[in-house]
Formats: C-alpha cells, structure tokens, sequence
C-alpha cells in the first residue's frame, strides 16, 4: 500500500513539473511586464 501511494504521488509530482515547465515559459514574461506595469503605478 504505502510504496504504490510512492508511486503515485511521484507520478502526480512528475507530471506537475512537466506541466509547470510547459507554463512557466508562456506565464513568466507577462508576468514580469505585469510588476512591471504594477510598479510603475506606484
């Protein structure tokens, strides 16, 4: 039970870094140029 639970959540892990290394690129400039903006505001 506990090394499929292992496995499982390592998986689940695996996957979310995949996911997050798909986004990461496309979220990080707008988000940059949204401080950006947000502090220009200031």
């Amino acid at each position: 039970m506990r090394r499929r639970d292992f496995l499982t959540t390592a998986s689940v892990l695996s996957l979310a870094l995949a996911l997050g290394a798909q986004v990461a690129p496309l979220t990080q400039p707008s988000r940059k140029i949204g401080l950006g903006d947000y502090y220009r505001t200031l």
